[in-house]
């Protein structure tokens, strides 16, 4: 086989290079390219964030960092957060759900993950049902703040006025967990949060008796991070908030099932049939 020409091998060495030039040409320019016509083309791709040809960032997933027992050291409820009620059995637990009458027992409902406000689980609690969340009272006759979080399980309809939002979710109080008396109601917050959540708060007195709280439903929502908390320096910015006569009447039911229902002995084991040695 013949060698080539040194003028076959500079025309593909010029070749070559100009090849090379024309490929760089295209390095470090903005992907917009204006085309002989005067008009703009532009390229886009989607890629793992989701971005989008208008530059805004869809995230695929959202990653969350909480805490499993969800509610602060000090938190005088139970189970502030629904961490440990939620079972498909009823039984005693930190929250106990009763139906409109007070006289039967209702297991709680969960959902899980970003939904809930703080902790990994948060209660689904139908319209008409009520919640005895039970909780004591700070030593010494320490004064209270409590507070708990809900919002609707649907979205409220574009144009809600957001004042209205807040006060038909449902009925809050503070009461003594033997007699179910309304020691004092919570007061929902003016409007939802950015995260669609509302607050209903309340400073309560100190108590010699144990306090619990008592929830009732106006219509299905999910509720979380309830704390009935210390407060050595109560505000006064928080006025007693007045409750109507179906939840006073549904608190003593509620307080009345769950006291004649408590149970202070373990479980019964039946004893085995005794039987003769086999031989």
């Amino acid at each position: 086989m013949g060698t080539l020409g040194a003028e076959t091998v500079n025309r593909a060495a010029t070749l070559l290079l100009a090849t090379l030039a024309a490929t760089n040409s295209g390095c470090g320019t903005d992907s917009n390219q204006t085309t002989s016509s005067g008009s703009s083309s532009s390229s886009s791709s989607s890629t793992s964030s989701g971005a989008t040809t208008g530059g805004m960032q869809t995230p695929i997933r959202e990653v969350y960092q909480r805490n499993p027992w969800g509610s602060p050291a000090e938190n005088l409820l139970a189970d502030g957060d629904f961490e440990l009620s939620i079972d498909p059995g009823t039984g005693q637990y930190g929250w106990i759900g009763v139906d409109a009458g007070g006289s039967t027992q209702i297991p709680l409902v969960s959902e899980t993950g970003g939904i809930c406000r703080s902790g990994i689980r948060c209660a689904l609690v139908p319209k008409g049902q009520s919640l005895l969340g039970r909780g004591t009272a700070a030593p010494n006759m320490m004064a209270h703040h409590a507070s708990i979080f809900g919002k609707p399980a649907t979205p409220p309809p574009a144009g809600t006025e957001p004042a209205t939002v807040c006060k038909s979710i449902m009925q809050v109080s503070m009461i003594s967990c033997d007699e179910g008396l309304i020691i004092r109601g919570l007061k929902p917050a003016l409007a939802p949060g950015d995260d669609g959540y509302c607050e209903f708060t309340a400073d309560v007195p100190g108590s010699k008796v144990s306090l619990c709280m008592y929830v009732t439903l106006l219509e299905d929502a999910i509720l979380d991070n309830a704390t009935l908390l210390p407060a050595p320096a109560v505000s006064t910015s928080i006025e007693p908030f007045e409750l109507d006569t179906a939840q006073r009447d549904g608190a003593r039911a509620a307080a009345r099932y769950v006291r004649t229902h408590q149970r202070f002995d373990g479980p019964k084991v039946a004893t085995p049939p005794a039987r003769e040695d086999l031989r």
